[in-house]
């Protein structure tokens, strides 16, 4: 008589005994077993033994399996194909499982177990589009499971898109006046790629706005995507979707948008405004002025209208520009200042642009005025006589609009225009 303790004849990491509950740890493994002791008042009774399978493991020769995921990147490109998993496990233990495959055929990805063939059969989309496919994919889950509810092995059946990116992510809205547009497109894997398709939201053809350029077949990962836009003489948006194609994954559409013209007119100035040149000539003296313009039809209230004093992205403009006001109806204000004129010898002109959702929808032009100077002085001899006074001839530079009148107080010295 006497309580009964259970102890292992030899020290092991996967099986623990406490109270007398054995607890094995899953096997990740060989085959293997421990021995153990059963004492009774510190008397040793007899022993048994645990013998743990070996651990489910699975291959495939035609896709890699890597910690037990069988992943099928793009898409298969024939409806035909199969890959065939096999699964090692002892007739004993399989008497004993239930596998069971979860959401089984409800995400496009299918599988047929083969319990006698120790198969498992799997069957992917043959293209896959990135727009329905979230990146990280979609999977069948194969789990195995024991008498006692636990699962032993999980083998995860998982497809998912080829990873094609644009350069830049969002193209942005291309002016009314029409232009190009470039994007690089990268493929995961360096695949090559091609346009499947550039269609409006209806799925219609946009060719009598939008030709592509290149690729004219197809193109190596890091190609660009070349588009020519036409003006835009209509008083609506238009948008595009292009859908490029790589390694049976369709990607994302890639949106262009082009503004309306909304016909901006009247656009002027406070003072130096010139209508004939659509320019600002500027004076010397830094300033600021004060524009209205107005625009045929109305821009709409999630459109943003604003002024771009650097379109060519230099980042070396001088001027400065606040929001653009709606005054009343169609009419808009806002203000541009003008530094001091740094340059003697030039009257540095800039371009403006004032954008709608960053796409140009008008412009002007700012001419500075000369950096006012003496720019030459000259000592010259009358007659020849040596005892006269020399006298000095100065040119003054400035612009034409930026000075009223040069006069002198002295009848002796003259001032003359050249």
């Amino acid at each position: 008589d006497g309580v009964a303790t259970l102890n292992t004849v030899a020290t092991v990491d996967w099986v623990t005994i406490r109270d007398n509950i054995i607890t094995v740890a899953p096997n990740s493994g060989a085959e293997r077993e421990c021995q153990v002791a059963v004492s009774v008042g510190g008397k040793n009774v007899g022993v048994f033994y645990i013998v743990q399978g070996k651990a489910i493991t699975f291959t495939c020769s035609s896709l890699a399996i890597a910690n037990n995921r069988l992943e099928m990147v793009g898409g298969t490109g024939s409806s035909s194909a199969v890959y065939t998993v096999t699964f090692d496990i002892s007739d004993d233990e399989l008497d004993d499982i239930e596998i069971v495959p979860e959401n089984n055929g409800a995400n496009g990805v299918t599988v047929d177990i083969d319990r006698a063939g120790k198969t498992v059969a799997c069957h992917f989309m043959t293209n896959v589009d990135a727009a329905v496919v979230p990146a990280e994919g979609v999977s069948v889950p194969v789990k195995f499971v024991d008498i006692n509810g636990r699962v032993n092995a999980t083998l995860e059946v998982l497809q998912r898109p080829n990873k094609i990116t644009f350069s830049p992510t969002k193209y942005p809205n291309i002016s009314y006046q029409g232009g190009d547009v470039t994007a690089a497109v990268t493929i995961e894997g360096d695949s090559r790629w091609n346009v499947r398709s550039i269609l409006d939201k209806n799925g219609n053809a946009v060719t009598d706005w939008l030709t592509k350029i290149s690729p004219s077949t197809t193109a190596a990962s890091g190609g660009n995507l070349q588009l020519e836009v036409a003006p835009n003489s209509t008083s609506s948006s238009r948008i595009a979707y292009v859908i490029v194609q790589s390694n049976f994954t369709y990607s994302k559409p890639y949106e262009i948008i082009q503004a309306p013209s909304y016909g901006l007119k009247n656009i002027s100035a406070n003072v130096g405004w010139d209508a004939a040149e659509n320019t600002l000539k500027a004076y010397s003296k830094g300033a600021t002025y004060t524009f209205t313009f107005e625009t045929e039809t109305a821009v709409p209230d999630h459109i943003t209208l604003a002024v771009d004093c650097d379109p060519t992205g230099s980042g070396s403009s001088v001027l400065s520009a606040s929001a653009i006001t709606n005054t009343s109806g169609n009419s808009y204000s806002f203000t541009l200042t003008v530094p001091d004129s740094d340059d003697e010898d030039e009257e540095v002109t800039a371009n403006v642009n004032i954008t709608a959702d960053g796409a140009t929808i008008g412009g002007f032009t700012v001419k500075r005025a000369y950096k006012p100077s003496f720019v030459s002085v000259n000592k010259e001899v009358w007659g020849g006589v040596k005892n006269r006074p020399e006298l000095k001839k100065a040119t003054y530079r400035a612009s034409e609009w930026d000075l009223k009148d040069i006069t002198s107080d002295n009848d002796n010295i003259k001032v003359t225009s050249e």
